[in-house]
């Protein structure tokens, strides 16, 4: 094996670097941190939405709850509510890291395609998985606005963030 320290004046960028670790993870004996199973741990897996815009008017879970191993699945419906994001301070720096006002999980409206609508709890990442598959969710459309320098005059500027 060569040594990656570089003593020489040789270049280092485009040089090979020995890895380790190549070997375990070309022949698959690496384990990844997924890989590890603890104990009590669970997995979750999203349900997002299929519409830019829209309201959930159904969500059918009954498939999903019924699969062994899944714990829960958390929709508008039985989600526990967020907390707000705080208002911005200059006494909290905490304060200052970008946030949503999209209340996850706490409301029928759809604001983006992908956005999150349900998540699935299991106890391993493939019943997870397959349980989100089987979530039904039906939407009423809406009109969705998809053109940022159209709608730039109808923006308005966020009064509770002093940046």
């Amino acid at each position: 094996m060569t040594s990656t320290h570089n003593t020489t004046r040789e270049p280092v960028v485009g040089a090979p670097v020995d890895r380790v670790d190549g070997p375990a993870k070309t022949t698959g004996a690496a384990r990844f941190a997924a890989e590890h199973d603890l104990a009590g741990l669970t997995h979750a897996a999203l349900v997002t939405a299929t519409v830019s815009r829209g309201r959930i008017i159904g969500i059918d879970t009954s498939a999903a709850e019924a699969l062994p191993g899944v714990v829960a699945v958390l929709t508008h419906h039985n989600a526990p509510k967020l907390n707000p994001p705080k208002r911005v301070s200059l006494v909290n720096m905490s304060t200052m890291i970008s946030g949503t006002q999209v209340n996850y999980l706490n409301t029928d409206e759809v604001h983006w395609d992908g956005q999150p609508v349900a998540v699935v709890v299991a106890e391993h990442s493939h019943a997870a998985r397959e349980a989100a598959a089987l979530v039904e969710v039906s939407y009423e459309r809406l009109p969705a606005t998809v053109d940022f320098a159209a709608e730039l005059p109808n923006a308005v500027l966020d009064k509770g963030n002093m940046l």
